[in-house]
């Protein structure tokens, strides 16, 4: 029986006081194992996750959770986690000149000042550069001692290491303590990223958290991404990198060197900076402001969601007078029922025709798309509009009479 990382989880495993855990360290039975990271526009590895294994000569392969709060109780957790940085950077300090690596660090470990001084000091002794080692801490691990926490973070900081914020959206943080601390990275759990490119809700909630990390200029992982369906759709939605099963599972060191020798790494500049929703809510409004069409966008209950004031200008109105209304809200019956038909049409999936409206004593063509999110789902209608002098003046600058 295992878990979903693959441990065993053996009869009596929830009794492990018998378990010679400091023993097997010493003997260097608790290896480290890299998973790749990857650029999810290059394809190209940006770094490792380094975890610990362990496979007990009697019992198999042990969950690291249990193993790891072991040495936490008997005091060697701090002492571990310097060794295996150590380790983990000396072994990879030969592979390659850009990529990084990561390494948890546990809640406790975040009330001492002399731990992160310690580990900070096993970077340094390892060759491998601090700018390339990043730190992943859990939102749970903010929640005590916020203060101690904060001054740990920040001299690991200091010292060059890059902080990420770990299975996002799983713990008991808050916005503003996310802001807070220094933080230039988040990793977005699992249970947000299954099944992404099949269900909206999952986009919805992708999309929110990509968003606010942009806007926060952190960087974004997803984690447990397992389908390059889910992959192309984390892309579009904006997230720089993936890791999971799709990649790679936790890899033997040698593995992961001939892995980054055959994919190649990416470079540290190979970022294209996504634009960030509140970059797009201002262009769009610019767009909308200063377009020399009329501009809509109605839900899917046609439902006006923004209005320009060319568009309203159909009807005689301002574009915010239309916002939050129906189309038998702003004109005759007659007219809002068939502006509601070939609405419906489109909505059906129809591809409709430009429309001929008359409005407010002059002539409009009108075309209607419908609009669908990174997944295929509908999501609303598009539509815009030109009044009937405008266009043929359009064509006729355009497209002289020969």
């Amino acid at each position: 029986m295992t878990n979903q990382s693959g441990m065993l989880l053996y009869p009596g495993a929830d009794r492990l006081d018998d378990l010679d855990v400091s023993g097997a360290w010493q003997r260097g039975e608790i290896r480290s194992a890299f998973q790749p990271i990857v650029s999810l526009r290059t394809h190209r590895i940006l770094g490792f996750e380094v975890l610990a294994r362990w496979r007990d000569p009697v019992r198999g392969a042990i969950a690291p959770q249990r193993f790891l709060s072991l040495l936490e109780e008997r005091g060697l957790l701090d002492a571990f986690t310097r060794q295996q940085v150590r380790q983990a950077c000396e072994l990879a300090a030969g592979w390659g000149q850009h990529f990084f690596l990561a390494f948890n660090v546990a809640p406790t470990q975040l009330l001492s000042l002399a731990f992160a001084k310690s580990l900070s000091q096993a970077v340094r002794d390892s060759g491998f550069s601090p700018c390339r080692v990043e730190i992943e801490v859990t939102e749970g691990a903010l929640t005590c001692s916020p203060g101690t926490a904060a001054s740990v973070l920040q001299r690991l900081a200091d010292a060059g290491m890059t902080l990420s914020i770990d299975d996002f959206g799983t713990g008991h943080s808050n916005l503003a303590r996310l802001v807070a601390y220094p933080f230039r990275k988040l990793k977005i759990d699992r249970q947000f990223i299954k099944d992404v490119s099949r269900s909206q809700d999952q986009r919805r909630i992708a999309a929110a958290i990509i968003g606010m990390a942009q806007n926060l200029e952190m960087a974004v992982v997803a984690e447990g991404v397992e389908t390059r369906e889910d992959a192309d759709i984390l892309k579009l939605l904006g997230c720089d990198a993936a890791q999971g099963w799709l990649y790679g599972r936790a890899m033997t060191p040698a593995q992961a060197r001939a892995l980054l020798a055959s994919v190649g790494e990416a470079l540290p500049d190979s970022r294209v900076a996504a634009e960030s929703p509140f970059q797009q809510l201002h262009q769009l409004a610019t767009l909308y402001a200063q377009a020399p069409v009329g501009l809509c966008f109605l839900d899917l209950g046609m439902r006006h969601v923004r209005v320009n004031d060319r568009f309203a200008a159909m009807h005689g109105l301002q574009g915010h007078q239309m916002e939050g209304r129906l189309p038998s809200e702003v004109t005759d019956p007659a007219t809002a029922a068939r502006i509601e038909q070939g609405l419906a049409l489109v909505l059906a999936g129809e591809i409709l025709p430009p429309v001929i409206f008359h409005g407010n004593g002059r002539d409009y063509v009108i075309w209607a798309d419908l609009v669908k999110d990174v997944g295929g789902d509908a999501i609303g209608i598009s539509s815009f509009s030109l009044e009937l002098v405008e266009q043929r003046e359009l064509v006729e600058h355009w497209l002289p009479v020969a």
